[in-house]
């Protein structure tokens, strides 16, 4: 059992392109910076742990590395995303309407419909300019884009608009 895993483990090396397209690819600059700090934390306990036990089973080291900064590179980037739709919850409640095109979105429909986009790149089919109305009378200047759905830029951030 202990040379299959070792094998398996050689052969998930090829997964670290695919790993790193999407850590580039999809990650915020936040959630890049804590999966960072995981696989570092990992990397010092495997080190410290072989120092220790001297097994020569480097195979199985990569293969639990993998898999461990997988498993906790999904939980940093979907924690973030709860994190920031919570957030947008708030956000929604502060702004009074959003103005673009001939098109215009209240507060009402913005509450429980605006959704943190938890990806860093997306292809868009067009944008449009908009204009933010804060209940507190500041208005923004910001873009509009929809592939097929709203995504509005508000405050750096993107966010769904499911209408």
């Amino acid at each position: 059992m202990k040379k299959v895993l070792n094998i398996i483990g050689y052969i998930s090396l090829v997964t670290i392109p695919y790993l790193l397209l999407s850590f580039i690819l999809v990650f915020h600059n936040l959630v890049k910076i804590l999966i960072l700090i995981a696989l570092l934390i990992i990397i010092v306990f495997q080190i410290r742990h072989h120092k220790k036990t001297k097994l020569k089973d480097y195979g199985i080291r990569i293969l639990t590395t993998i898999i461990s900064i997988v498993v906790l590179g999904a939980i940093i980037h979907y924690g973030y995303g709860m994190v920031k739709n919570i957030q947008a919850n708030d956000l929604a409640k502060t702004i009074e309407k959003i103005s673009f095109e001939e098109y215009e979105i209240n507060q009402k429909q913005l509450e429980n419909n605006l959704k943190f986009v938890n990806e860093k790149s997306l292809i868009f089919k067009g944008t449009s300019d908009a204009t933010i109305y804060y209940t507190n009378g500041i208005t923004e200047k910001t873009q509009v884009y929809y592939p097929g759905f709203y995504i509005i830029k508000i405050n750096g951030d993107k966010y769904y608009f499911k209408y």
